[in-house]
């Protein structure tokens, strides 16, 4: 397993804490670009497993509002992604019509990106569905599809494909 640390320079507080991962801000050290640094916690194999199809999922994508994985070890223990300004249900409401439209479009079209290449996402919530900075995306920035943890490989629309618990 290759050692971030030697990489990319950590703030000390996550940004986000879950079952599987923490995720915290970084900074490349030889770049000095800034980025979110994922962190899987030392789980089971289902947990590796589930890392694993999360990278080899983003990394498939390429699409302005997909989020893409910029960096990340061969073990799939780690991966880095831009560093998002907000989560959606971090914004500031109500919320003007234009700037939904904006984010539906968005986040739709991540959607679809995915759809076409045979991916369900199923945890599609406001935590995910991220904000990127304007020099990222445009004027209001990018809405970028992030947390892939509930995307699958879709062979057929039954309900069960659609469990939350399939991609973590």
């Amino acid at each position: 397993m290759a050692d971030y640390h030697r990489t990319y320079r950590l703030d000390p507080t996550p940004i986000a804490t879950g079952g599987q991962a923490t995720v915290t801000r970084a900074v490349h050290r030889r770049t000095g670009q800034e980025c979110a640094l994922k962190v899987r916690g030392m789980g089971n194999a289902e947990a590796a497993d589930r890392m694993r199809r999360e990278i080899d999922v983003q990394s498939s994508i390429e699409h302005p509002h997909v989020m893409p994985i910029l960096d990340r070890d061969d073990a799939y223990s780690w991966f880095t992604m831009p560093l998002a300004v907000e989560p959606l249900n971090g914004i500031s409401v109500p919320i003007g019509q234009a700037l939904l439209k904006t984010i539906l479009t968005q986040t739709i079209d991540g959607l679809q990106a995915a759809h076409e290449r045979g991916f369900v996402h199923r945890d599609i919530k406001p935590s995910n569905i991220l904000r990127l900075n304007d020099e990222q995306g445009g004027p209001l920035g990018s809405g970028r599809l992030g947390d892939r943890k509930a995307t699958s490989r879709c062979h057929n629309f039954r309900s069960h494909s659609y469990r939350r618990d399939a991609w973590h």
